[in-house]
């Protein structure tokens, strides 16, 4: 059993619960979607029964794409100043995390995104 706070989302956990299992199939819900759990189901000879996500069924990128919002909507939407959403994006283009161009944003380091956001959701 893993209990987690409430901001960690369920599949950054899925790699030490399926560890140990002996098993021909995985079933999960489409939130178990992603390329590390796809990864470590094939390694360990499981097929993974994992209904996919519009992203991966549309054949989306997951480390480039067009941002629909403008940095002030997403402080809007965020309940932060647009200041502050201008800072975190610059922060993260100098330390070669992102680049953006316009509104093209594309993930140079997959891994270290995710550890600034602290892992509380999971990429496909």
């Amino acid at each position: 059993m893993f209990i987690t706070d409430g901001t960690t989302a369920d599949c950054t956990q899925a790699a030490e619960l399926i560890r140990g299992i002996n098993a021909d199939y995985l079933l999960a819900d489409r939130a178990y979607d992603t390329n590390e759990i796809v990864e470590h189901c094939k390694a360990k000879q499981i097929e993974p029964v994992i209904p996919s996500k519009k992203n991966r069924i549309r054949g989306y990128s997951e480390t480039s794409f067009n941002l629909r919002m403008t940095r002030e909507e997403i402080g809007s939407y965020l309940g932060l100043k647009l200041e502050t959403v201008s800072r975190a994006f610059s922060k993260l283009q100098h330390e070669s995390v992102i680049s953006v161009n316009n509104k093209h944003i594309q993930i140079h380091d997959l891994e270290r995104l995710k550890l600034k956001m602290g892992n509380s959701t999971c990429a496909t």
